[in-house]
C-alpha cells in the first residue's frame, strides 16, 4: 500500500442548504481549514512542494513538505511540456492533499499548473492569479487578484470568494506562500547540510 492510499483522507461533504423562509437563496458552507500549496525550485532542477493548512483566520494548523525530486532526463523526454504539470499535480500535490487529516476544505495556490489538482482530488481548488481566467472572478484590493476556478468546478468559485474576501481583510493573499517558501526553504536547508556531514 503506498503512502498516498495509506494518508488518504475523504472529502468532507459540502452541503448548501437554502434558508426555510426563501427557498431560492442558499447559503455558502462555512470553510475551517484552508490548504495552501507552493512549490519551491532549487538548484540542479530539484523540486519540493509543502503544504501549509490553516483555520480561517490563518492561524497553521499543519504543514507538510515532501522530499526534493528532481526528473530524469528521461521522464522529461517522456512528459515532454506535460512534465511540470504531473509533477505539480499528481508527484506532489495530490499526495500532499490527501495527507491532511482532517480534510481541507479549500485548496489555494499560486500556481496555474496546479488547478489541474481539482481533477485528483475531491477538494475545491483555487488558483491566485494576476491575470483573469475563463472561469474567474477579481478579488479588488492592492494587488487586484483574479481567484480562478478549474474549468469543470466554476461552483468553486462561491465558496473561494467569500472565504478569501473576508481572509484579506486580515492578511496579505499572498502572505502565506511566504510562509511556506520559507519553511521549505528551511527543512530543504537542513536536509542539505544532514547529508553534507
Amino acid at each position: 500500500m503506498t503512502l498516498s492510499q495509506r494518508l488518504c483522507a475523504e472529502r468532507i461533504p459540502i452541503r448548501v442548504f437554502p434558508p426555510p423562509s426563501n427557498p431560492l437563496v442558499c447559503t455558502v458552507p462555512t470553510v475551517n481549514r484552508l490548504a495552501y500549496i507552493d512549490i519551491c525550485k532549487f538548484d540542479a532542477d530539484y523540486y519540493r512542494a509543502g503544504v501549509l493548512v490553516t483555520d480561517r483566520y490563518s492561524d497553521p494548523e499543519e504543514f507538510r513538505c515532501t522530499s526534493a525530486v528532481r526528473p530524469t532526463k528521461l521522464q522529461q523526454i517522456l512528459w515532454g511540456s506535460r512534465l511540470s504539470e504531473h509533477l505539480f499535480c499528481h508527484v506532489f500535490g495530490k499526495p500532499l492533499v490527501e495527507s491532511l487529516s482532517p480534510a481541507a476544505d479549500l485548496v489555494i495556490t499560486r500556481h496555474p499548473f496546479l488547478l489541474g489538482l481539482r481533477s485528483v482530488a475531491r477538494v475545491p481548488v483555487i488558483l491566485l492569479a494576476s491575470k483573469p481566467d475563463s472561469v474567474s472572478r477579481l478579488l479588488p484590493g492592492p494587488p487586484p487578484l483574479h481567484l480562478c476556478a478549474h474549468q469543470r468546478h466554476p461552483e468553486d468559485l462561491d465558496l473561494a470568494v467569500s472565504t478569501i474576501s473576508a481572509l484579506v481583510t486580515m492578511i496579505p493573499p499572498m502572505e502565506p506562500f511566504q510562509r511556506i517558501q520559507a519553511a521549505i526553504q528551511d527543512v530543504h536547508k537542513d536536509e542539505t547540510q544532514a547529508k553534507a556531514v
